[in-house]
Formats: C-alpha cells, structure tokens, sequence
C-alpha cells in the first residue's frame, strides 16, 4: 500500500505538528538562560538560587518561583521554516514556523507551519530546519530532510508520523511530527 500511495501524485498539505528537541547543545552548552555570572542552572544551584533569594524578600515561595522561571528560560525557542519540493525542476513550496517560548517539546496548531496544496511524488522532499531564536544570534537546533516515502508512510497513516532525526542534526533535534493530509479533506 505505501509503494502505491508514492507511486501516485496526490494533492497533500503537509503538517509540522510538533518536534523533540534535546536538553542541551551538541556542544553540552544550555541553549538559553542566565549562563553568564550565574553559569546553568542545575537543580542543586535551582534550590540554592530559590533559598537565596526567599530570604532576601522574605517569601520562600517567591524565590522558588524565580529560580523556577531562570530554569524555564534555559530552553530553546524554536521556530524555521519547511521547504517542499516536490521533484526535479519542480518549484518548491514554503512556510514559516512560528515561534514556540521555552520548549524542548514544541507543538504547532494545524494550519500553521503548514505547506498547502503541494503534490507529492516519489521524489518528493521536505526540509525541516529549525533555529532557537535568541536576542543576539540564533543557534541552529538543526535542519532535517524527510524523503518522499516517509510523506507517504504519513499520508497514509489516520494521524501524526514522528520520525525520529538525531542523526541528522547531532542530537540535538530528535524527533519531528507531521501530519499528511489530502488537500481539501
């Protein structure tokens, strides 16, 4: 069934519909956050952070809350765009991604990051590539190609396909989900 659906050209709006990002840089660097005079956060320095700063407002709980927050900050923000190209001297199809706040788990609502009314072929592909958007420079979270029959495995499955990336991007982008649907359905 799935040397069929690629076999065939057929009308397709494809999803990015989530993704799976590691917990750190290739490097073992934080990808955000108070990494400065502080350095990362772990959860040692977290409670110690906490404690410190509750005892200087006299409320423990705010200073859990901030510790909390500094600790929330140290995750990406992805967002990137998708390329589709449909086959040889085809013209390609793009969107944008949108950015996620403080995720390693971004999810995307449907229709947005969404290529439309593309046609899907045996030599198809899409390019996922995706940054986390800093203040001063972006960091590349990483940039994966999915082939034509992966787009169809997911066309003709009733739902999301997760295909696992890490060895593309090392590690660093370790899943991502898409959903393939017939235009207009």
């Amino acid at each position: 069934m799935l040397l069929l659906l690629v076999a065939c050209v057929h009308t397709v709006d494809i999803t990015l519909s989530a993704a799976e990002i590691a917990p750190k840089m290739a490097n073992a660097e934080e990808w955000d956050g108070p990494t400065g005079v502080l350095g990362a956060l772990s959860p040692e320095a977290k409670v110690s952070v906490g404690a410190l700063l509750g005892s200087l407002v006299g409320d423990a709980r705010v200073g859990t809350a901030v510790a909390d927050a500094a600790a929330e900050l140290q995750k990406p923000d992805p967002a990137g765009s998708l390329e589709f190209h449909p086959g040889e001297g085809e013209p390609t199809s793009s969107a944008r991604v949108a950015e996620a706040q403080d995720t390693l788990a971004p999810q995307w609502a449907p229709g947005t990051a969404t290529v439309t009314s593309v046609q899907l072929r045996s030599s198809s592909s899409l390019k996922v590539a995706l940054v986390d958007k800093d203040l001063q420079t972006d960091d590349p979270i990483g940039t994966v190609v999915l082939t034509g029959a992966q787009l169809g495995r997911a066309l003709g499955r009733d739902g999301v396909l997760t295909i696992q990336t890490a060895e593309q991007t090392s590690g660093q982008l370790l899943s991502v989900s898409i959903l393939v649907v017939k235009s207009g359905g």
